[in-house]
């Protein structure tokens, strides 16, 4: 009777191949280190955007910061997106996109919404076409946001809270807009978020829900207390009538995303599906097997 042996191809392949290095479920490691990438990248844009205009920098290094930033998380973007999109990474993403698409327009609209007390016809155009750009980014990027999202419970709100903050923020920098009012109140915005990111990340999953409009709404107070929306008062016809809606928005906004990412995208928990393939097609392990994916729970009870 002949003794079976494996093929050369069989050896060869399990000489190769390194061990495979498996989280288990609910590793806390992971889940800390997913918080701490999430929450400290936007940790990270806000004390960018202080340093860029607030603290006494050479000219080269304070324009160099904002583009150091974009790299970074655009770098950080395609790094999720090779290792199978943790949540971290979907945070990356939003922020990335929120600042080159949405930041630009309120900060325009609010140096428009900053002018004289009269408006010209030009002015009143500008105004009317940002507002009408800024309402159309926040639904786009609240659909990114609940499509994203849509697995993880309550993370759409947190991906879509400085979006929805920033419109508010530059409020009280309408009395007074300059380069180092904007950048400190958009900064104001990330650090904030970044507290919310954290908090939400280790919270349990009932909390976590509402976190983030919770967060918009005392912001919104904080606001109200102040002097900071008593400058709309002072605006003309258009500023103090859009501008109240266009904040009402993204409070609805930012309540709404968490709500239409469960319901259009159940969670799903478990391993991803595999689909069985052909014998010469499993060379490369399949998504499940790779040991750079951070498997950290069932999608239900931890963001991963």
């Amino acid at each position: 009777m002949e003794r079976w042996e494996p093929s050369t191809s069989t050896q060869e392949r399990a000489r190769v191949a390194p061990p495979r290095v498996v989280r288990p479920a609910g590793d806390r490691r992971a889940v800390w280190a997913n918080a701490i990438l999430a929450a400290g990248g936007r940790a990270g844009i806000g004390l960018a955007l202080i340093g860029s205009r607030v603290v006494p920098l050479p000219a080269l290094v304070q324009a160099g910061l904002s583009v150091v930033v974009l790299l970074a998380l655009l770098l950080g973007t395609f790094r999720a997106w090779r290792t199978g999109w943790p949540a971290w990474g979907t945070v990356w993403l939003m922020d990335f996109a929120t600042l080159t698409l949405l930041t630009p327009v309120l900060v325009w609209n609010g140096f428009v919404a900053s002018g004289p007390a009269r408006m010209m016809a030009a002015e009143r155009r500008a105004y009317l076409e940002t507002i009408l750009a800024a309402f159309v980014l926040l639904v786009l990027l609240g659909g990114v946001a609940g499509w994203i999202g849509g697995r993880r419970v309550g993370l759409a709100g947190i991906l879509l809270l400085p979006a929805v903050l920033q419109a508010p923020a530059l409020v009280p920098a309408l009395t007074d807009y300059r380069d180092a009012t904007v950048f400190v109140a958009l900064a104001g915005v990330y650090l904030l978020s970044a507290l919310a990111t954290g908090a939400a990340w280790l919270a349990p999953s009932v909390w976590r829900l509402w976190l983030a409009p919770l967060a918009a709404v005392v912001y919104l107070i904080v606001l109200l207390l102040g002097p900071g929306l008593g400058a709309l008062t002072q605006r003309p016809a258009p500023v103090s009538g859009f501008h109240p809606l266009l904040i009402a928005f993204g409070l609805v906004l930012v309540a709404a995303a968490p709500l239409f990412g469960v319901r259009g995208r159940p969670a799903v928990s478990g391993p991803r599906p595999h689909w069985p393939r052909r014998a010469r097609a499993r060379r490369r392990p399949a998504v499940e097997e790779r040991s750079d994916v951070a498997e950290v729970g069932p999608t239900s009870e931890r963001w991963r």
